[in-house]
């Protein structure tokens, strides 16, 4: 769940950074496409808030299934509390009843011996039995056990009922080990993947948040890179390039590597230029001879910069580094920086763009072959 969420928000993340921009030669059509990006920037909020309400809603299912399973473990933990105490119990009556029979058998001893030695007067009847010492005391010890023997049941029949409750309650006891075992290991199961939920649920909180601050601050970069392309171009009319090989728009592939990403749609949301990745730090050149408009940091392009080449301006996104300034005259060919992953970026490579009067263009309509 955490993957799909994360991933979700990833897509939500990268189509906003890469939103179309608005016409800044028509103020009507700015003004719609301002409005198209502001629903497909809200779309992509909307997105997000209902994978977060997902998580979450799992999250409250995850804490009603940690206050069940702590339930059951304050319960097989009570019933392991009372268990050990009935064995305590019943050891301390076993105590009881073999102190009671020890005490039995020492009076018994007593009694035989006392019986022994002052044996009692022969009445008339006994006169009539002639018995030698030995018949007379195994006669007067079985008088004498037969005075003890309701005491000697007793903690006899005491030490059977001990035994028999003690093998009953550990058992009662095994099996209340096995339940507190088993929920504590839920508990600690249910209490990990409430954890992650929660992990979950903050993660998407914090790119929700910095969706909509990256929202309205791209927002205002567009606009300021639209005014500055329509100062600079605003005397162009619309449409003079036309699409076609080099021979008509004089562009040349600012890199040479494999194509990474497209112009047009992209995860929900449109990407506005040719992603291409040659090997980190390589050299990017001029597409065609122009003056540098800007060559500065541009939050979600990162290192960016803007070329006019007298109404088609092509722009350079996510450089390492940039080795031109603003207002300085380049040639076609020319390195103005090193190709990277600064800003808003997946990895190394150049978003590569072109615009006219400020309106992005696929850059394949104006360059032949591959980079």
């Amino acid at each position: 769940m955490r993957l799909r969420v994360l991933f979700a928000s990833t897509i939500v993340t990268a189509a906003l950074f890469h939103a179309a921009p608005a016409r800044a030669d028509d103020p009507n059509a700015r003004s719609n496409q301002n409005k198209a990006k502001q629903a497909q920037v809200k779309g992509q909020l909307d997105l997000a808030k209902a994978s977060d309400a997902a998580v979450e809603g799992r999250l409250n299912a995850l804490n009603a299934e940690v206050a069940t399973s702590q339930n059951h473990l304050d319960d097989a933990r009570r019933t392991q509390s009372t268990a050990t105490a009935q064995v305590d119990e019943a050891t301390r009556r076993l105590g009881e009843a073999t102190a009671h029979f020890d005490q039995t058998r020492r009076n018994l001893q007593v009694a035989a011996l006392r019986a022994y030695m002052h044996p009692p007067q022969p009445t008339a009847s006994s006169a009539l039995f002639d018995v030698n010492e030995f018949a007379r005391a195994e006669a007067l010890l079985s008088v004498a056990a037969g005075n003890q023997s309701d005491a000697i049941d007793a903690s006899r029949l005491a030490q059977r009922d001990r035994t028999q409750a003690k093998s009953v309650v550990q058992a009662a006891l095994a099996t209340a080990a096995t339940r507190t075992k088993v929920a504590s290991q839920r508990a600690a199961e249910l209490s990990a993947a409430q954890s992650a939920q929660q992990r979950a649920h903050d993660d998407l909180q914090k790119r929700i948040a910095d969706l909509t601050t990256e929202s309205a601050a791209l927002a205002k970069e567009q606009g300021s890179i639209e005014a500055l392309i329509a100062t600079r171009a605003g005397a162009q009319p619309a449409g003079s390039f036309a699409a076609g090989p080099v021979s008509g728009s004089g562009l040349i592939w600012p890199v040479h590597g494999p194509v990474t990403s497209e112009f047009g749609p992209r995860w929900g949301g449109f990407h506005p230029g040719i992603d291409i990745a040659p090997p980190f730090g390589t050299p990017i050149h001029a597409a065609k001879a122009g003056v540098v408009i800007l060559a500065g940091w541009v939050s979600g392009y990162g290192n960016y910069t803007l070329i006019d080449h007298g109404g088609l301006v092509t722009g350079y996104g996510h450089q390492s580094r940039l080795a031109v300034t603003q207002g300085q005259t380049v040639t076609q060919g020319q390195v103005i920086g090193y190709e990277g992953s600064t800003g808003n970026s997946t990895g190394p490579h150049v978003h590569f763009e072109v615009r006219i009067n400020g309106q992005v263009q696929n850059p394949r309509n104006y360059l032949t072959g591959n980079p």
